[in-house]
């Protein structure tokens, strides 16, 4: 029905999550897997929330060097 509105507009879906957020949210995705002890699942979320973070940092730096 209206293609250009659908073809040419961009969403930023991406804002800023507090690193507690992270680990919440990757423990919840986690609770299914079953994993040996709870300290596992603690530290697996800790590092996916971790690379997140470093993502989002490199994209700003991306940006600033490169200008998109």
């Amino acid at each position: 029905m209206f293609p250009s509105l659908i073809n040419c507009t961009q969403i930023d879906w991406f804002h800023p999550w507090p690193e507690n957020a992270l680990i919440d949210v990757a423990k919840r995705f986690l609770a299914d897997v079953q994993l040996p002890d709870e300290e596992l699942t603690t530290k697996l979320a800790e590092h996916m929330s971790f690379v997140h973070l470093s993502v989002d940092d490199f994209n700003r730096e991306f940006l600033l060097a490169e200008r998109r």
